[in-house]
Parts: structure tokens; sequence; C-alpha cells
């Protein structure tokens, strides 16, 4: 589908599993090399060990990282180059939820979440631009969230981090594009992943209400965007944050069109 992606080098944070895992599965398909990376070592060899049975060892890489450690992620990052010899993508899809209320909220709550959602977002963009740069350019995707434009209560850390990421990713669109960098992100509604398993088993109804296309997004929609802000098909969008969430926010009470109320 995407013929300039085939050769490239693809990173992809929090890989193991739900939608970096389908990124990761759609790049490889694509003729991408893609690097795995994640913290939980176990689930990264396991889905190493598949998509290198499947594509080949010479297109998949493990890299395990804390991206929220700088000697971590450069180590990482610099295991990628010395691999393949260039990087043109990046995907910051890893990301950690913890909900609480302010009165109840840990400190070093707090800190992680802040430590993995933005300063990991910052730490790989930092790494990987100097090889983008030697290669000519290179294409960054960012993860933000419904929560950076609706905030929601208990989970405060959590929006801080997605608003911020927002706000990243039109600064240092411009900061880089003068070398052929592009940086985007998207911002997903409920996706069916393990992470909003606890939302669709107890409030799937209530959620539906409020989405106009009455689904949830999959991890497929989630990559058939990513790769498309991947390839040179996008390569007029630059520090933009898309919304996946299937008309979610865009109007009050969208049910009432479904069952033909006119007020």
């Amino acid at each position: 589908m995407y013929k300039d992606l085939k050769g490239k080098t693809a990173i992809i944070t929090g890989a193991s599993r739900g939608m970096g895992l389908s990124i990761a599965e759609e790049l490889v398909k694509e003729g991408c090399r893609i690097a795995l990376v994640d913290i939980d070592r176990g689930k990264l060899q396991e889905e190493v060990r598949r998509l290198s049975g499947l594509y080949g060892d010479s297109k998949v890489l493990d890299v395990y990282c804390n991206i929220g450690d700088q000697e971590s992620v450069n180590k990482g990052i610099q295991k990628v180059q010395d691999k393949w010899k260039t990087i043109n993508i990046l995907v910051n899809n890893a990301g950690i939820l913890k909900r609480s209320f302010l009165e109840e909220m840990d400190n070093d709550d707090w800190e992680q979440i802040l430590k993995v959602n933005l300063t990991g977002v910052f730490l790989c963009i930092k790494a990987v631009v100097p090889y983008m740069k030697k290669g000519g350019g290179g294409s960054v995707v960012n993860v933000s969230s419904n929560v950076a434009a609706l905030p929601s209560i208990s989970m405060g850390a959590y929006c801080v981090t997605k608003t911020g990421i927002e706000t990243m990713t039109k600064v240092f669109a411009s900061e880089l594009a003068p070398y052929n960098i592009r940086v985007n992100a998207y911002a997903p509604g409920v996706i069916e992943t393990e992470m909003t398993r606890d939302i669709l088993e107890s409030r799937a109804e209530e959620k539906l209400e409020t989405i106009p296309l009455n689904r949830f997004g999959t991890t497929k929609d989630i990559s058939s965007l990513v790769l498309f802000l991947c390839s040179d098909s996008s390569s007029y969008i630059d520090g933009a944050v898309i919304p996946i969430n299937g008309g979610m926010l865009t109007t009050q009470n969208p049910w009432k069109a479904r069952k033909g109320q006119r007020s």
C-alpha cells in the first residue's frame, strides 16, 4: 500500500502488546525493518520471536529499554543504528495509566507517569534526531489522547502528559522541519486494548452513547493512521494532532441522531 516504506527502519516503543504491536506488525508487512522497544522483556522476546519467524531475523529487532531513563534510551537507539545504519521512523507509543484522585495520589506514581509518558517521548525524539538528520529526514509519531482535549477526573497525571505531548509535537515539528523531520501525533478515543478492558466491560453502553459512529476503535484503525503518517503520502502534514475517536467530543448527545430525536 505504501511502497515508500519498504526498506525503512522504524522504532516503536511499547511494542509488545496492544496498539504498539499492531503498528509494528503493519509496518513490517509494508517492508520496514522494525525495532520493538519495551520494558517487559518476556513479552518483548515472545513477540520478536513470532515476528522473526514470519518475516525473518533481518527485519525484526528486540530492544529492551526503560524509556524514562536517558542512558537506557541512548543504548537502545544506538543498538538500532548499529544494526541497520539508519533510523527513519519513530513511533512513541509507550505509556502508562494509573487512576487516582489528587488527595490519594502517590508522589512516586505521579513521577513515574510523567517520566514514561512525557519525558520518555522527549528522550526518544532527542536520541533519534542526529540519525534522522544524517539520513535526510524522518517521521516521528506521538500518541496523545482524548483527555488532552477533555480531561477526566482521577487521571490528572495522565491528562497532563497528553496535553504536554500535543505541545511538544507542535514545537518540535517546527524546530525539526528544516531537516525534513516531521513530527505529528494522533489522539485516540476508546480503543479496544488491554488498557481499556475495564471500561469496555463495565461501561460499554455508556461510552457508546458518546461516540457518533457507535463503535469502539480497533488497533487496526490506529495502525492504518500511523502508516499514513509515516509514509510520503503525508509529506505535507507536520505538527498536527489528529483525533481518531469515531467523532467523540465533536458534539453533545450524538446518541440522539441514532434514536431519531430532534430536540
